[in-house]
């Protein structure tokens, strides 16, 4: 996904990353909340579809599963990578890690 120019007013952008890293880097129009408080905010998505913004591919596999089971369609991830300072676009592997 290109989050630069995403413009689904539909769906969410939902940053699972920590708050110092969402802090540091922040992506415009995202919703924050941690991986680790995700179970117990998760409602206030709203039932309505999201896009998983994480720092690694096991965030955004764990945050997907959680949603899922809980109802939220997933309509696709974004990762950003603070290790090598460069963004990378995940697309092609939605349906290996079971986001569909």
């Amino acid at each position: 996904m290109d989050i630069d120019n995403f413009s689904d007013e539909k769906t969410i952008l939902l940053d699972v990353r920590g708050y110092l890293q969402a802090h540091k880097k922040p992506i415009n129009g995202s919703y924050n909340i941690p991986l680790p408080y995700i179970k117990r905010n998760f409602c206030k998505l709203e039932g309505k579809p999201v896009c998983i913004i994480g720092s690694d591919m096991l965030d955004v596999t764990i945050s997907a599963r959680f949603l899922k089971s809980k109802g939220v369609k997933v309509a696709g991830y974004y990762i950003e990578d603070n290790k090598y300072s460069k963004q990378v676009t995940c697309r092609d592997r939605r349906e290996i890690h079971g986001i569909h």
